[in-house]
């Protein structure tokens, strides 16, 4: 005796997106394309989004952990700097900080802030011999920076 046993065929797309589609009055598989695809593209997105997040928290962490100078480049720094006035000693630490760059440009030093060439030479002479800044041709860099790419 042979038993023939009759299997329903679901529909291919499930209740959700058939109900959706019944009130859009479209085709559900195409409803349910649509659905698919929205998802995987906020998958996407979302994914990258969280790359970006952990990749500037990782940034902000390196440059935290990351002193710009060793202690004794200071102590060597301010040795150097003594005979300069005040506004130069400031104007040291400022670019001994980074603050104009790790490539700083005295040019740019002079026309941003209003100075003169005879007060920003002295500056960068001194942190030159302080160890602070190093000189390749005519253009400055920190030295700290110079392991770093672009440095």
């Amino acid at each position: 005796m042979i038993t023939k046993i009759f299997i329903e065929q679901a529909p291919s797309t499930n209740s959700a997106f058939s109900s959706l589609a019944g009130a859009l009055n479209a085709d559900p598989e195409k409803v349910q394309h649509i659905g698919f695809l929205a998802q995987a593209v906020i998958t996407d997105i979302v994914g990258l989004v969280a790359l970006l997040a952990f990749n500037a928290a990782a940034t902000v962490t390196k440059h935290a952990t990351t002193p710009l100078q060793q202690p004794e480049t200071v102590e060597k720094q301010l040795k150097h700097t003594t005979h300069l006035s005040e506004e130069q000693q400031q104007l040291a630490q400022r670019i001994s900080a980074g603050e104009f760059g790790h490539k700083p440009v005295m040019r740019n030093i002079i026309n941003d802030m209003h100075l003169r060439h005879g007060t920003v030479k002295p500056v960068f002479d001194a942190l030159q011999q302080a160890g602070t800044l190093n000189k390749n041709g005519r253009r400055y860099f920190l030295a700290s920076q110079r392991g770093l790419p672009n440095g």
